[in-house]
């Protein structure tokens, strides 16, 4: 690891909590999808999600808006 990055302050570091769970999609019980939260820890914003793709989109924009401020 670049020692730079091993020295980032707390402030520089990105946590959050994600929770996955199966939810039924029929009334026979024979299908269901996986379902998604994601929170910021810090700020407590949150967003649901289908695709792992709009998980990744909410992480990608925390580091965008981090990397701007470095």
């Amino acid at each position: 690891m670049d020692s730079r990055l091993a020295n980032l302050p707390d402030a520089a570091r990105l946590t959050f909590v994600i929770r996955l769970w199966l939810e039924e999609v029929t009334a026979d019980r024979r299908s269901v999808v996986w379902r998604g939260q994601i929170r910021h820890a810090l700020t407590g914003e949150a967003r649901y999600f289908q695709e792992m793709t709009e998980m990744n989109a909410f992480i990608e924009r925390f580091i965008q808006e981090m990397a701007s401020e470095l």
